[in-house]
């Protein structure tokens, strides 16, 4: 990732303007502890010229902040939420996500089918349109492709968040012989969270895009 090119973006998101707008959720679950993600993305009116914006919501639980002096400060700038024990708590994140349906218009919430099962059932008993989405290249590749345009046409606002920076300046990128693109948590130095959940929720918008039915106009 470019990052003066990432930093270029990083305009101020209105939250209190973006109270029953359409958007996509995308969620990178942990599988024991740690960083959990939740990245919320809003389109544009005008999809091929305006700017989108992102929030993010970064879970960890409490036994893991204690370890860490960085997360500790971004704790107390109210860039990570503090779950209780010493586990990532699927109920809280849970919880979080349907406050967040009532308040926003969540068209799709995109998720790793191998460990949000449980939870992405709960969510769907709940009312919000849920997605399972791989993380291989064939998933992965147009939206993180989609991201890269966004971000080097400067067409994506997301606050200049920190965690979601220190994600992104973490992000390696894999590609197979067709030119496929993927990020690869294998060899990012560290946390890369943020970004897988903002390429699923670039990804989730793609879906209803491909979903929706085509209208032609027949010339006589």
């Amino acid at each position: 990732m470019p990052m003066s090119e990432w930093d270029a973006c990083s305009g101020m998101v209105d939250e209190l303007a973006l109270d029953k707008r359409p958007c996509y959720m995308g969620l990178d679950l942990a599988q024991v502890s740690d960083l959990t993600a939740l990245a919320i993305l809003f389109p544009p009116k005008d999809r091929d010229r305006g700017v989108y914006d992102v929030l993010m919501r970064f879970y960890v639980p409490e036994a893991v902040v204690r370890q860490r002096l960085d997360y500790q400060i971004w704790r107390d700038r109210g860039l990570l939420t503090v779950t209780p024990g010493n586990a990532t708590d699927y109920a809280f994140v849970r919880d979080d996500i349907i406050k967040m349906a009532s308040k926003y218009d969540v068209r799709r919430l995109a998720y790793d089918r191998f460990l949000a099962g449980q939870l992405a059932g709960e969510l769907r008993d709940e009312g919000i349109p849920v997605e399972p989405f791989g993380q291989g290249y064939k998933s992965m590749s147009d939206p993180t492709k989609g991201l890269m345009r966004l971000v080097l046409d400067r067409r994506i606002r997301h606050g200049g968040h920190a965690v979601l920076r220190w994600n992104a300046s973490n992000m390696v990128v894999t590609q197979d012989p067709a030119a496929n693109l993927k990020p690869d948590k294998s060899k990012a130095s560290q946390k890369i969270d943020g970004c897988v959940a903002l390429i699923e929720a670039i990804g989730a918008e793609m879906m209803e895009q491909e979903d929706m039915p085509q209208v032609y106009v027949m010339s006589r």
